[in-house]
């Protein structure tokens, strides 16, 4: 089955299991084969408005249909993982105390 890109562009992306993941931006194409390398998925919702675009390969897509595009469970689970373990490892500053001369 053949799709052009704008009945692709802004199809809801979500898990098996249904989690929405967000919409699809765009599409990352491997020139050398002509074919899709990468779907650009931009994160849905109130709390992921300023993260930034998700990257999913074409190995982790489970279906596309004309209403959604379905993704493995563990996609979704990899990067938001990911995401938590970036924050921990942040070194946390310490408050000063202030001293008066």
């Amino acid at each position: 089955m053949l799709i052009n890109f704008e009945n692709l562009k802004d199809l809801p992306v979500e898990t098996q299991s249904g989690q929405q993941i967000g919409r699809l931006e765009s599409i990352i194409i491997d020139i050398d084969s002509q074919s899709i390398y990468q779907y650009v998925v931009k994160p849905s919702g109130i709390k992921n408005i300023f993260e930034k675009e998700l990257l999913i390969s074409r190995e982790q897509i489970i279906s596309i249909n004309k209403d959604k595009i379905i993704v493995d469970d563990s996609t979704y689970a990899s990067t938001a993982g990911a995401k938590k373990e970036t924050k921990k490892a942040r070194p946390q500053l310490q408050p000063e105390p202030i001293t008066r001369e």
